[in-house]
């Protein structure tokens, strides 16, 4: 039987966590997080807790080529660890390295059949993962020894309570990206910068009702013309 675990916030800032964890801390630890941007983004503080908490320990997160720079100079993270399911030389590197580092923790902070699977290969004592009722594809739970019913509303509490299961109770709430380099010259005058696809993808309604409207952005631009 699978245990289930309720994590949720106290007074002090910490996170409260039942059943108690095993005593022993850590010492390689895999999280999985491919994508996207602003879920990736969202998972950095759960990562900079578990290092927080665990110092000593290894951390390697597994991220899809795309938003691996997100990661670049991260100083949480021990290795990042490139997978591209679309590409096979990749998926036998990525399952040999899973197999080689001998985690003994991993975490699914994605909630996806392809992330549980990533941590059932690495073959850690102990996989953490959203409980069936949260994860997004309910069937990944199945891969997880210490599924997580979370409290928190927000995703990044709820990647932090994550971290929680796993011993880190000691909460930083960081988000430690790169710099990033300019591709371009800004204009030297007063300007906007518009980002008209923001805030939707193809298979929500945000989305179609800003290719819908593009009239609008005509509008805003003379306003301020």
């Amino acid at each position: 039987m699978k245990r289930v675990s309720t994590a949720w916030w106290n007074t002090s800032g910490r996170v409260t966590f039942s059943p108690l964890i095993d005593s022993m801390q850590p010492s390689r630890i895999l999280v999985v997080r491919l994508g996207a941007m602003g879920d990736v983004i969202h998972a950095l503080p759960a990562v900079t807790t578990l290092k927080r908490n665990f110092p000593a320990a290894l951390i390697t997160w597994v991220i899809d080529p795309k938003w691996a720079p997100l990661l670049d100079d991260n100083p949480h993270i021990s290795e990042v660890a490139v997978f591209n399911r679309r590409n096979w030389s990749s998926i036998r590197s990525t399952w040999s390295l899973l197999r080689r580092h001998r985690f003994d923790t991993a975490i699914d902070l994605q909630g996806l059949m392809k992330s549980g699977l990533l941590t059932a290969v690495s073959g850690a004592a102990t996989r953490i993962g959203f409980h069936r009722s949260q994860a997004r594809e309910p069937l990944a739970s199945w891969f997880y020894n210490r599924p997580v019913r979370t409290a928190a509303a927000h995703v990044v509490d709820q990647n932090l309570e994550l971290a929680a299961a796993a011993g880190a109770n000691r909460i930083s709430r960081e988000f430690p990206v790169p710099r990033g380099a300019a591709e371009g010259d800004l204009p030297k005058g007063p300007f906007v910068l518009a980002c008209p696809m923001q805030g939707g993808n193809r298979n929500s309604g945000r989305w179609n009702i800003t290719l819908r409207l593009p009239g609008h952005y005509g509008r805003m631009a003379a306003r301020w013309s």
